[in-house]
């Protein structure tokens, strides 16, 4: 799968801001913008897969969209201790938690529920049908286990443009740079986003609303 290079973003950025008779931001502004228009892309389809939710028979999941594909991490081995486990640094939001990397889905159940399951005399928590909660920074697992395997959405790596001085001008350095995670067909959704940061930056409302404009054609 190809992924859109940041230099693709870079000159079509560069490209429209001409048309619009604006005044490019230099690289470290471009950088800037370039990673607001990723979180912000990945948060809308965060938000896209907040919608399907939906559950599974032995426990609750969640709907992968293949766009996320190349942000999701499986398998991460948790260690817990007095059956809590930090979360990783990265980490957005879990997928699914097992008791091995080959199954034993753990079902997971909203905080204001915990202590009616670990409480209840008909379906409380045992070894072979565990629970999980997730807490600020730390997911809790009862019965206590040694360890389990978390997979999860992790955040999007900082992109980066970078360059070399030629004349005095900036002059791409692909080998230093470091590329957008997203398939090739978001290059429009991330460039309008860059757009409409570097038009609020520089107060440009044309250059906001053709970055609106094309933020709606590509959605």
């Amino acid at each position: 799968m190809s992924v859109v290079g940041i230099d693709q973003v870079h000159q079509l950025s560069y490209y429209i801001a001409a048309k619009q008779s604006a005044a490019f931001p230099s690289p470290v502004e471009f950088n800037s913008y370039a990673n607001l228009a990723n979180i912000d892309l990945y948060n809308y389809y965060n938000d896209e897969r907040d919608k399907m939710l939906f559950r599974v028979r032995n426990g609750e999941t969640t709907y992968a969209p293949p766009i996320l594909a190349n942000f999701i991490v499986p398998g991460y081995n948790m260690i817990f201790n007095n059956g809590s486990a930090s979360l990783p640094n990265d980490y957005i939001f879990d997928i699914a938690l097992n008791s091995s990397p080959s199954g034993g889905v753990i079902k997971r159940v909203d905080l204001d529920k915990y202590a009616d399951y670990t409480k209840s005399t008909i379906d409380a928590p045992t070894n072979n049908n565990p629970i999980y909660v997730e807490l600020s920074d730390s997911l809790q697992v009862t019965p206590r286990l040694g360890n389990a395997y978390l997979t999860y959405y992790r955040e999007p790596k900082q992109v980066l443009w970078a360059y070399t001085l030629v004349n005095n001008r900036p002059v791409y350095d692909p080998a230093n740079s470091v590329q957008f995670e997203w398939d090739s067909t978001e290059i429009m959704r991330l460039t309008s986003r860059v757009l409409f940061y570097m038009g609020v930056s520089i107060r440009d409302g044309e250059l906001e609303q053709a970055a609106q404009q094309m933020t709606q054609t590509a959605s």
